[in-house]
């Protein structure tokens, strides 16, 4: 109980000091489940999850990556940010090392971004692949401005 109550003070510490503001989104991407009659059966079909990400005064570029945060099974997890017609994308190339993928830089000013976590049709049935990706507003200096996360799509 004592172990409890400490940590419990020190997240609460964290959240109010602002320790606990890193943009870090946590998910995972299941294959379709369908019926057929009587069996479920798992269907081999892309998987996409996505943000709106909100960037305050100031932002110049949006800094996004994501990495697999359990032992993926054959697919490879991507994200890619969209804004005013143009978008990049960047791919875990190892899905079973727990690093990141390369770090995008997404220059394209302060306003409303959409963001897709995703993997695609090839991935075994039935296994989900979970994911933390981590979305920052940044400055052109590279210092994070104000950065709203919400999900509009869970898949």
């Amino acid at each position: 109980m004592k172990n409890k109550f400490k940590l419990l003070l020190a997240v609460s510490l964290m959240a109010v000091t602002g320790l606990a503001s890193a943009h870090s989104m946590s998910g995972g991407l299941v294959a379709k489940q369908l019926k057929k009659g009587s069996k479920k059966v798992f269907v081999a079909a892309p998987a996409v999850d996505i943000y709106q990400v909100d960037c305050g005064a100031g932002t110049t570029k949006l800094y996004y990556r994501v990495k697999t945060s359990a032992v993926a099974v054959a697919s490879k997890i991507s994200i890619q940010g969209f804004k005013g017609g143009a978008s990049t994308l960047s791919t875990d190339p190892v899905n079973t090392d727990a690093k990141f993928s390369p770090a995008i830089n997404f220059a394209n000013g302060e306003g409303s971004y959409s963001v897709s976590v995703s993997r695609p049709a090839s991935a075994t049935w039935g296994f989900s692949e979970n994911y933390v990706a981590e979305m920052h507003c940044q400055d052109k200096g590279g210092a994070h401005t104000e950065t709203t996360i919400t999900m509009t799509q869970n898949q």
